[in-house]
């Protein structure tokens, strides 16, 4: 029972149990640490993805909008022609009656 008397097995405890608290204190903190962690990045995730749906739809108004003006477009080009191919006509009936 001298083991027991000189204090050798608080000298094994004291710090074994210095240990255990320790691990299970830092243990705690890591978890912690890790849940604001993973919280940051859904934040970042859901700004980053408002942002890209912000951006989509200005990019998608843009685009509607060079649609509608090359429709105008198309339809100003294609009355063009339209006329040009009537004056062409007239003129290759001119020239043929002409000869």
């Amino acid at each position: 029972m001298e083991f027991l008397s000189d204090g050798t097995l608080l000298q094994i405890l004291i710090p074994a149990a210095t240990l255990i608290g320790g691990w299970l204190t830092g243990r705690r903190k890591g978890k912690a640490e890790t849940s604001k962690v993973e919280g940051n990045a859904l934040s970042i995730m859901q700004e980053t993805y408002t942002q890209l749906v912000s951006d989509m739809k200005e990019r998608y108004t843009e685009l509607q909008d060079e649609i509608e003006s090359l429709k105008k477009v198309n339809l100003k080009l294609t009355k063009s022609i339209s006329e040009l191919t009537k004056e062409l006509a007239i003129h290759k009936k001119n020239l043929n009656n002409g000869h």
